[in-house]
Protein backbone atom coordinates (compact mmCIF):
# COMPACT_ATOMS: atom_id res chain seq x y z
CA UNK A 1 0.00 0.00 0.00
CA UNK A 2 2.89 2.50 0.46
CA UNK A 3 4.34 1.55 -2.96
CA UNK A 4 1.05 2.37 -4.52
CA UNK A 5 0.98 5.96 -2.53
CA UNK A 6 4.54 6.75 -3.52
CA UNK A 7 4.02 6.05 -7.42
CA UNK A 8 0.84 8.00 -7.22
CA UNK A 9 2.66 10.82 -5.30
CA UNK A 10 5.50 11.17 -7.99
CA UNK A 11 2.63 10.89 -10.87
CA UNK A 12 0.55 13.98 -9.41
CA UNK A 13 3.69 16.26 -8.93
CA UNK A 14 5.08 15.26 -12.89
CA UNK A 15 1.50 16.19 -14.02
CA UNK A 16 1.92 19.03 -12.41
CA UNK A 17 4.86 20.30 -13.62
CA UNK A 18 3.66 20.29 -17.29
CA UNK A 19 2.83 23.68 -18.72
CA UNK A 20 -0.14 24.33 -19.71
CA UNK A 21 0.33 27.51 -21.87
CA UNK A 22 -1.02 25.54 -24.95
CA UNK A 23 -4.53 25.84 -24.03
CA UNK A 24 -4.62 28.63 -22.69
CA UNK A 25 -2.71 30.85 -25.44
CA UNK A 26 -4.88 32.72 -27.70
CA UNK A 27 -4.88 35.88 -29.73
CA UNK A 28 -6.57 38.28 -32.28
CA UNK A 29 -6.08 39.15 -35.95
CA UNK A 30 -7.47 41.65 -36.96
CA UNK A 31 -7.55 44.63 -39.99
CA UNK A 32 -8.23 48.42 -38.90
CA UNK A 33 -10.71 49.20 -41.60
CA UNK A 34 -11.93 47.76 -44.88
CA UNK A 35 -9.73 44.50 -45.88
CA UNK A 36 -11.03 45.41 -49.09
CA UNK A 37 -9.75 47.98 -51.82
CA UNK A 38 -11.44 48.52 -54.67
CA UNK A 39 -9.15 50.51 -57.58
CA UNK A 40 -9.01 50.97 -61.23
CA UNK A 41 -5.67 51.52 -62.64
CA UNK A 42 -5.92 55.11 -63.12
CA UNK A 43 -5.62 55.09 -59.05
CA UNK A 44 -2.97 53.47 -58.68
CA UNK A 45 -0.10 56.06 -57.73
CA UNK A 46 1.50 54.91 -54.67
CA UNK A 47 1.87 51.83 -52.67
CA UNK A 48 -1.50 50.08 -51.00
CA UNK A 49 -0.93 49.49 -47.68
CA UNK A 50 -2.72 47.65 -44.79
CA UNK A 51 -2.98 48.10 -41.35
CA UNK A 52 -2.95 44.48 -39.20
CA UNK A 53 -4.14 44.41 -35.23
CA UNK A 54 -2.03 41.73 -33.58
CA UNK A 55 -3.74 40.82 -29.80
CA UNK A 56 -2.73 38.99 -26.87
CA UNK A 57 -5.77 37.39 -25.89
CA UNK A 58 -4.14 34.97 -23.51
CA UNK A 59 -2.50 35.22 -19.71
CA UNK A 60 0.74 34.27 -21.39
CA UNK A 61 3.67 37.13 -20.64
CA UNK A 62 5.71 38.18 -23.20
CA UNK A 63 3.91 35.69 -25.12
CA UNK A 64 6.28 35.60 -29.27
CA UNK A 65 3.79 35.25 -32.62
CA UNK A 66 5.07 34.89 -35.66
CA UNK A 67 4.01 36.65 -38.97
CA UNK A 68 3.95 35.67 -42.69
CA UNK A 69 1.78 35.76 -45.84
CA UNK A 70 1.41 33.83 -48.71
CA UNK A 71 0.20 35.56 -52.17
CA UNK A 72 -2.88 35.53 -55.22
CA UNK A 73 -3.65 36.88 -58.12
CA UNK A 74 -6.98 36.10 -60.61
CA UNK A 75 -7.40 38.36 -63.65
CA UNK A 76 -10.77 37.81 -63.35
CA UNK A 77 -13.71 39.81 -61.16
CA UNK A 78 -14.22 39.33 -58.03
CA UNK A 79 -17.54 38.97 -57.61
CA UNK A 80 -17.57 38.42 -53.66
CA UNK A 81 -14.25 39.87 -51.36
CA UNK A 82 -13.01 36.16 -50.12
CA UNK A 83 -13.15 35.60 -46.21
CA UNK A 84 -11.01 37.41 -43.96
CA UNK A 85 -10.90 34.85 -41.49
CA UNK A 86 -9.56 31.74 -42.89
CA UNK A 87 -6.90 30.55 -44.82
CA UNK A 88 -7.44 30.11 -48.13
CA UNK A 89 -5.85 26.86 -48.37
CA UNK A 90 -9.30 25.79 -46.65
CA UNK A 91 -11.87 28.05 -48.70
CA UNK A 92 -14.38 25.57 -50.26
CA UNK A 93 -13.69 25.64 -54.49
CA UNK A 94 -16.76 28.29 -55.03
CA UNK A 95 -16.32 29.75 -58.66
CA UNK A 96 -17.87 33.20 -57.44
CA UNK A 97 -14.14 33.58 -56.26
CA UNK A 98 -12.26 33.05 -59.41
CA UNK A 99 -8.82 32.39 -57.20
CA UNK A 100 -6.06 30.87 -58.65
CA UNK A 101 -3.46 30.37 -56.42
CA UNK A 102 0.14 31.39 -57.70
CA UNK A 103 -0.56 32.37 -61.07
CA UNK A 104 1.05 35.62 -60.84
CA UNK A 105 2.83 35.54 -57.45
CA UNK A 106 3.29 39.48 -55.84
CA UNK A 107 5.77 41.16 -53.84
CA UNK A 108 4.44 42.28 -50.22
CA UNK A 109 6.30 43.50 -47.14
CA UNK A 110 5.60 43.24 -43.59
CA UNK A 111 6.91 45.79 -41.28
CA UNK A 112 7.55 42.94 -38.58
CA UNK A 113 7.76 39.52 -38.85
CA UNK A 114 7.47 38.58 -35.15
CA UNK A 115 5.63 40.53 -31.88
CA UNK A 116 6.27 40.25 -28.22
CA UNK A 117 3.06 41.12 -26.21
CA UNK A 118 2.39 40.70 -22.84
CA UNK A 119 -1.51 39.85 -21.84
CA UNK A 120 -3.98 42.19 -23.17
CA UNK A 121 -1.79 43.92 -25.60
CA UNK A 122 -1.93 44.82 -28.91
CA UNK A 123 0.74 45.79 -31.79
CA UNK A 124 -0.26 47.33 -34.86
CA UNK A 125 2.23 45.88 -37.96
CA UNK A 126 1.82 47.33 -41.10
CA UNK A 127 1.74 45.26 -44.62
CA UNK A 128 2.48 46.61 -48.16
CA UNK A 129 2.04 46.09 -51.41
CA UNK A 130 4.01 48.23 -53.84
CA UNK A 131 2.60 49.82 -56.64
CA UNK A 132 4.34 48.69 -59.44
CA UNK A 133 3.39 45.19 -58.71
CA UNK A 134 -0.21 45.98 -59.29
CA UNK A 135 -0.49 47.53 -62.54
CA UNK A 136 -2.31 44.80 -63.75
CA UNK A 137 -5.89 44.25 -63.67
CA UNK A 138 -7.46 42.04 -61.58
CA UNK A 139 -7.62 40.56 -58.22
CA UNK A 140 -4.51 40.47 -55.47
CA UNK A 141 -4.53 38.83 -52.25
CA UNK A 142 -2.64 38.80 -49.38
CA UNK A 143 -3.12 35.88 -46.42
CA UNK A 144 -1.75 36.74 -42.94
CA UNK A 145 -0.84 34.26 -40.77
CA UNK A 146 -0.07 35.06 -36.85
CA UNK A 147 0.73 32.18 -34.89
CA UNK A 148 1.80 32.60 -31.11
CA UNK A 149 4.24 30.05 -29.57
CA UNK A 150 2.19 27.32 -28.35
CA UNK A 151 -1.21 28.21 -29.96
CA UNK A 152 -3.16 27.97 -33.11
CA UNK A 153 -2.71 30.02 -36.10
CA UNK A 154 -5.58 32.76 -36.94
CA UNK A 155 -5.80 34.41 -40.58
CA UNK A 156 -6.63 37.75 -42.14
CA UNK A 157 -7.36 38.13 -45.76
CA UNK A 158 -6.68 41.29 -47.65
CA UNK A 159 -7.87 41.76 -51.05
CA UNK A 160 -7.24 44.21 -54.05
CA UNK A 161 -9.69 44.66 -56.80
CA UNK A 162 -7.80 46.31 -59.46
CA UNK A 163 -10.97 47.31 -61.97
CA UNK A 164 -9.76 46.94 -65.96
CA UNK A 165 -10.41 49.90 -68.23
CA UNK A 166 -11.93 48.77 -71.64
CA UNK A 167 -11.91 50.73 -74.36
CA UNK A 168 -12.19 50.23 -78.31
CA UNK A 169 -11.75 52.04 -81.40
CA UNK A 170 -13.00 51.29 -84.80
CA UNK A 171 -12.14 52.86 -87.69
CA UNK A 172 -11.96 52.54 -91.70
CA UNK A 173 -8.66 52.35 -93.42
CA UNK A 174 -8.63 54.65 -96.42
CA UNK A 175 -11.94 55.88 -97.78
CA UNK A 176 -15.38 55.05 -96.12
CA UNK A 177 -16.95 55.79 -99.36
CA UNK A 178 -16.51 54.45 -102.76
CA UNK A 179 -18.23 55.13 -105.75
CA UNK A 180 -19.24 52.42 -108.63
CA UNK A 181 -21.09 52.36 -111.72
CA UNK A 182 -24.23 49.76 -112.56
CA UNK A 183 -22.02 48.23 -115.27
CA UNK A 184 -18.99 47.02 -113.03
CA UNK A 185 -18.89 43.34 -111.77
CA UNK A 186 -16.68 43.65 -108.50
CA UNK A 187 -18.19 43.37 -105.00
CA UNK A 188 -16.99 46.42 -103.33
CA UNK A 189 -14.45 45.78 -99.63
CA UNK A 190 -13.67 48.09 -96.62
CA UNK A 191 -10.64 47.44 -94.25
CA UNK A 192 -11.53 48.11 -91.15
CA UNK A 193 -9.23 48.13 -87.96
CA UNK A 194 -10.21 47.54 -84.38
CA UNK A 195 -8.05 48.66 -81.76
CA UNK A 196 -8.01 47.70 -78.00
CA UNK A 197 -6.93 50.77 -76.32
CA UNK A 198 -7.96 49.48 -72.47
CA UNK A 199 -5.84 48.15 -70.13
CA UNK A 200 -7.02 44.46 -70.01
CA UNK A 201 -7.41 41.59 -72.77
CA UNK A 202 -10.33 42.01 -74.53
CA UNK A 203 -12.89 40.10 -77.08
CA UNK A 204 -14.60 42.30 -79.61
CA UNK A 205 -17.66 41.00 -81.17
CA UNK A 206 -18.93 42.48 -84.28
CA UNK A 207 -22.22 43.15 -86.05
CA UNK A 208 -23.84 44.49 -88.85
CA UNK A 209 -26.21 47.19 -89.55
CA UNK A 210 -27.72 47.38 -92.65
CA UNK A 211 -31.01 47.66 -95.24
CA UNK A 212 -28.57 45.60 -97.51
CA UNK A 213 -26.79 42.53 -97.43
CA UNK A 214 -22.99 42.96 -96.12
CA UNK A 215 -20.10 40.41 -94.62
CA UNK A 216 -17.41 40.46 -92.63
CA UNK A 217 -14.76 37.90 -92.50
CA UNK A 218 -14.59 38.07 -88.82
CA UNK A 219 -17.40 38.23 -86.48
CA UNK A 220 -14.97 38.46 -83.14
CA UNK A 221 -11.94 39.30 -82.69
CA UNK A 222 -9.09 38.73 -79.31
CA UNK A 223 -6.92 41.25 -78.48
CA UNK A 224 -4.21 42.10 -76.21
CA UNK A 225 -4.10 45.77 -74.39
CA UNK A 226 -2.66 48.35 -77.33
CA UNK A 227 -3.33 45.95 -80.07
CA UNK A 228 -4.99 45.92 -82.90
CA UNK A 229 -5.99 44.07 -85.91
CA UNK A 230 -7.73 44.22 -89.75
CA UNK A 231 -11.15 43.01 -90.65
CA UNK A 232 -12.72 43.49 -94.23
CA UNK A 233 -16.41 44.02 -94.78
CA UNK A 234 -17.49 43.25 -98.48
CA UNK A 235 -20.76 44.47 -100.14
CA UNK A 236 -21.84 42.11 -102.35
CA UNK A 237 -22.13 43.48 -106.16
CA UNK A 238 -25.88 41.90 -106.07
CA UNK A 239 -27.27 43.86 -103.94
CA UNK A 240 -25.60 47.14 -105.84
CA UNK A 241 -27.77 47.28 -108.78
CA UNK A 242 -29.86 49.95 -108.44
CA UNK A 243 -28.72 53.87 -108.66
CA UNK A 244 -28.25 55.61 -105.56
CA UNK A 245 -26.46 55.45 -102.12
CA UNK A 246 -25.81 52.38 -99.59
CA UNK A 247 -25.42 52.83 -96.29
CA UNK A 248 -23.59 49.93 -93.77
CA UNK A 249 -23.04 50.45 -90.42
CA UNK A 250 -21.00 48.10 -88.56
CA UNK A 251 -20.84 48.14 -84.52
CA UNK A 252 -17.50 46.66 -82.03
CA UNK A 253 -18.76 46.14 -78.83
CA UNK A 254 -16.74 45.18 -75.95
CA UNK A 255 -16.97 41.86 -74.03
CA UNK A 256 -15.11 42.93 -70.68
CA UNK A 257 -17.85 45.62 -70.83
CA UNK A 258 -21.12 45.44 -72.99
CA UNK A 259 -21.39 49.39 -72.68
CA UNK A 260 -18.23 50.26 -74.01
CA UNK A 261 -18.96 50.65 -77.82
CA UNK A 262 -18.04 51.98 -81.77
CA UNK A 263 -19.12 52.12 -84.91
CA UNK A 264 -18.85 53.47 -88.50
CA UNK A 265 -20.62 53.89 -91.27
CA UNK A 266 -19.43 53.08 -94.85
CA UNK A 267 -20.96 53.98 -98.08
CA UNK A 268 -21.31 52.81 -101.61
CA UNK A 269 -22.74 55.08 -103.99
CA UNK A 270 -24.00 54.04 -107.78
CA UNK A 271 -24.29 56.14 -110.49
CA UNK A 272 -25.43 55.11 -113.78
CA UNK A 273 -22.71 55.34 -116.53
CA UNK A 274 -19.43 54.37 -117.18
CA UNK A 275 -17.95 58.22 -116.20
CA UNK A 276 -16.41 58.50 -112.75
CA UNK A 277 -13.76 61.31 -112.35
CA UNK A 278 -12.66 64.13 -109.90
CA UNK A 279 -13.11 67.46 -110.54
CA UNK A 280 -9.88 69.30 -108.83
CA UNK A 281 -11.10 72.68 -108.64
CA UNK A 282 -11.46 74.73 -105.31
CA UNK A 283 -13.90 73.87 -103.11
CA UNK A 284 -15.73 77.00 -101.78
CA UNK A 285 -17.52 75.36 -99.03
CA UNK A 286 -16.89 72.27 -97.52
CA UNK A 287 -13.34 70.73 -96.53
CA UNK A 288 -11.09 71.55 -98.64
CA UNK A 289 -9.15 68.26 -99.30
CA UNK A 290 -11.11 65.20 -98.76
CA UNK A 291 -10.09 61.11 -98.78
CA UNK A 292 -13.47 60.73 -101.32
CA UNK A 293 -14.05 61.64 -104.39
CA UNK A 294 -16.08 64.97 -103.52
CA UNK A 295 -17.83 65.56 -107.36
CA UNK A 296 -18.74 62.96 -109.54
CA UNK A 297 -20.41 62.61 -112.87
CA UNK A 298 -23.75 60.43 -111.88
CA UNK A 299 -25.69 60.44 -115.35
CA UNK A 300 -24.90 61.87 -118.56
CA UNK A 301 -27.20 62.34 -122.08
CA UNK A 302 -25.47 62.96 -125.47
CA UNK A 303 -26.26 63.14 -128.65
CA UNK A 304 -29.89 62.65 -127.92
CA UNK A 305 -32.56 62.99 -130.62
CA UNK A 306 -36.09 63.20 -131.38
CA UNK A 307 -37.89 63.62 -134.66
CA UNK A 308 -38.84 67.72 -134.50
CA UNK A 309 -34.99 68.33 -133.64
CA UNK A 310 -32.74 67.51 -131.14
CA UNK A 311 -32.79 67.96 -127.11
CA UNK A 312 -30.24 69.61 -125.16
CA UNK A 313 -27.37 67.93 -123.94
CA UNK A 314 -26.87 67.56 -120.39
CA UNK A 315 -24.88 65.93 -117.39
CA UNK A 316 -26.17 65.38 -113.83
CA UNK A 317 -23.43 65.62 -110.72
CA UNK A 318 -23.66 64.35 -107.24
CA UNK A 319 -22.35 65.44 -104.54
CA UNK A 320 -20.66 62.98 -102.77
CA UNK A 321 -19.96 64.38 -99.20
CA UNK A 322 -21.62 65.31 -96.16
CA UNK A 323 -21.07 69.40 -97.18
CA UNK A 324 -22.38 71.38 -99.83
CA UNK A 325 -20.15 72.04 -102.36
CA UNK A 326 -20.14 75.62 -104.87
CA UNK A 327 -18.76 74.86 -108.33
CA UNK A 328 -18.07 78.73 -108.59
CA UNK A 329 -14.15 78.43 -109.87
CA UNK A 330 -14.44 74.96 -111.34
CA UNK A 331 -14.21 74.67 -115.01
CA UNK A 332 -15.75 71.82 -116.85
CA UNK A 333 -14.10 70.52 -120.04
CA UNK A 334 -16.53 69.16 -122.91
CA UNK A 335 -15.05 67.27 -126.01
CA UNK A 336 -17.02 66.13 -129.01
CA UNK A 337 -14.87 63.71 -131.11
CA UNK A 338 -17.46 63.25 -133.93
CA UNK A 339 -18.94 64.08 -136.25
CA UNK A 340 -16.65 66.46 -136.42
CA UNK A 341 -13.60 67.40 -133.30
CA UNK A 342 -14.95 70.20 -130.90
CA UNK A 343 -13.82 70.99 -127.66
CA UNK A 344 -15.69 73.39 -124.99
CA UNK A 345 -14.55 74.85 -121.70
CA UNK A 346 -17.37 76.17 -119.17
CA UNK A 347 -16.18 77.84 -116.20
CA UNK A 348 -18.74 78.36 -113.09
CA UNK A 349 -18.45 82.21 -112.55
CA UNK A 350 -20.91 82.18 -109.90
CA UNK A 351 -22.20 80.30 -107.26
CA UNK A 352 -23.29 76.75 -108.48
CA UNK A 353 -24.14 74.84 -105.28
CA UNK A 354 -24.63 71.13 -105.24
CA UNK A 355 -26.31 70.15 -101.44
CA UNK A 356 -24.78 67.53 -99.66
CA UNK A 357 -25.54 63.76 -101.20
CA UNK A 358 -27.72 65.46 -103.97
CA UNK A 359 -27.24 65.49 -107.75
CA UNK A 360 -27.52 68.65 -110.59
CA UNK A 361 -28.52 68.81 -113.61
CA UNK A 362 -25.61 70.88 -116.15
CA UNK A 363 -27.95 71.78 -119.36
CA UNK A 364 -25.81 72.98 -122.61
CA UNK A 365 -26.70 73.30 -126.07
CA UNK A 366 -24.26 71.75 -127.17
CA UNK A 367 -24.95 69.45 -130.26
Amino acid sequence: MKHTCFYLTILLLICASIPLQSAAVDIDLDIEGSAFRDLTVDEIISDVTFTLIVTNRSEVPNLKIDLAFRTYFSEEYLLTPVPTNRPLDFIPKNPKYFLQPYLLPITASLASTTVYLDPSASEKVKLTIPENMIRKSGNYVVSVSATPDGGNSKWANLTVSVAHTSDIILEVLDDSTQTTTTTETEDISYILRISNTGSVADRIYFAVSSAWTATLDRTEVELFPDSDEDITLTIPRAVLYDIGTYNVRVVATSHNDPRVKDFVIVKAIVTNGTVSTDLTGPISQGPSTESIRAVVFSEIMFASEVRNGSLPQWIEVYNNTNTNINLRGWKLDWKRLQPSRLEVTTAFKEDFIIPSQRSRLLVTALG
